[in-house]
């Protein structure tokens, strides 16, 4: 399909960019919202600026322009419907939120959960536990199915991410089901244990989604950060983790067997990589994800977009996709945002207004680029994910928890305020949203 963006997007000249105390804090800090006004109805689902008397500017993208004088703002997937789908993750909280709803109906066509369907969140150990079966977990999809049944109630369908991950609870590993992390009261299951643990894990999550949600996930990470260059592993898979100290190599092929045997044929099932524009780490991925295509078990891999203000820069990006779209298969970007927090001394003194003028030229860099290698048939990127509606929800701003390791007190870290998607606390655009609209008005120098 010809790829042709609305409002008649003009190409622009790309620019490189170089590469505590014991407690429980419940929420992070609450970036300050950006100063535009506010808006004064429900954002207009119609991407087209408004006109002015001049009929030669009609096609202008001056949307700051159009927002300032009457609150209404284009959709970001309507925008980008003959490009890719345009994403966002999400958490049960935001969906329960009229507001929010609205907001993710009007510039959203494709969802993930932002944890609720992961390991941690999925996993219950108390009715594990009770259930007496030690060869499947129980499996608590409440907060998965607030998000699900949205999509299906709007018609968007939902990346499904992640199945299988090192970020897994350590009791899914033990032979009994126990918390305990002490090596005299606890011990690793055997690999025929965790083989069939596996295999039923899997089963569970996709046959839940695909009966009771039928057409609406349209992939599965089925494994992530399976590379880990610094632990010492031949093909640098990452060692430390339950289901490779359980399993050893096996592990990958067998996540990858499962998936297939019970995923519906229309579902394609993804390798997703953090830090891919690392050379060293690439190298490694693509060893596996072609291993993985030589045996039919991959249809698709999504890189990770945490990126910062800097790096990696447009060029290193298109190292990136070369080597994605070199497999043959389906290329995402799925977790985009990027780190504002400062990685110079002479950033360190940026005021709030100089970090969001930056940030905006930051996402029209990646737009553009986006758009060039689109327009070129360069690459065929099929989905853009925001990792995040709001910078208050982002990962980026909420506290961490670490052990003292003198006192053995919990220290909770709280990071400096980060800007780092397109919206604000109170769901204003910022101009990083109109910079991935390509806005004339920003400048990338």
């Amino acid at each position: 399909m010809k790829k042709k963006i609305l409002f008649g997007i003009l190409t622009a000249t790309m620019i490189m960019l170089s590469g505590g105390c014991a407690g429980t804090v419940e929420v992070g800090p609450v970036p300050s919202i950006t100063p535009r006004p506010i808006r004064i109805s429900t954002p207009s689902v119609t991407p087209t600026p408004v006109p002015s008397e001049d009929n030669s500017n009609s096609n202008k993208k001056n949307f700051i322009e159009q927002y300032n004088e009457t609150g209404k703002f284009p959709s970001l997937y309507e925008t980008y419907q003959d490009y890719f789908q345009f994403g966002v993750a999400v958490t049960q909280d935001e969906i329960k939120d009229e507001k929010k709803q609205a907001l993710i109906k009007e510039q959203f066509n494709s969802l993930t959960c932002m944890n609720e369907l992961n390991p941690s969140d999925i996993l219950d150990y108390e009715a594990t536990t009770a259930s007496g079966n030690r060869d499947r977990a129980v499996l608590d999809f409440s907060g998965a199915d607030v998000i699900l049944q949205f999509a299906q109630e709007n018609n968007m369908t939902v990346r499904g991410s992640t199945l299988i991950t090192h970020e897994t609870p350590a009791w899914f590993f033990t032979s009994d089901f126990s918390e305990s992390t002490g090596e005299e009261t606890t011990s690793y299951a055997s690999a025929d244990v965790m083989e069939t643990r596996m295999e039923n894990y899997i089963k569970d999550i996709i046959e839940h989604c695909n009966t009771n949600y039928p057409g609406v996930v349209s992939c599965w990470d089925v494994l992530e950060e399976a590379i880990a260059v610094s632990e010492g592993h031949p093909l640098r898979y990452r060692v430390s983790s339950g289901w490779y100290e359980t399993m050893g190599d096996d592990y990958i092929v067998k996540a990858y067997e499962f998936a297939r045997k019970y995923a519906d044929s229309t579902q394609k099932l993804f390798y997703n990589e953090n830090e891919f524009d690392s050379p060293t780490l690439r190298l490694s991925s693509i060893a596996l994800v072609n291993m993985l295509k030589e045996k039919n078990l991959i249809d698709g891999f999504a890189v990770q977009g945490h990126w910062n203000y800097q790096s990696p820069n447009t060029m290193t990006i298109d190292d990136v996709f070369n080597a994605a779209s070199n497999f043959g298969i389906e290329v995402h970007i799925s977790q985009l945002d990027i780190n504002m927090a400062a990685t110079q001394k002479n950033d360190l003194e940026r005021t709030e207004e100089e970090i969001l003028t930056t940030l905006a030229k930051r996402y029209k860099n990646i737009f553009n680029w986006l758009v060039r290698v689109e327009d070129q048939n360069t690459y065929d990127i099929a989905n853009v994910t925001i990792y995040g509606l709001t910078d208050d929800v982002s990962w980026l701003n909420q506290p961490t928890e670490s052990v003292d390791e003198e006192t053995g007190e919990t220290v909770v870290t709280v990071p400096e305020t980060n800007y780092p998607v397109l919206f604000d606390a109170g769901l204003n655009p910022k101009d990083a949203f109109f910079g991935v609209l390509l806005d004339e008005t920003i400048k990338l120098y």
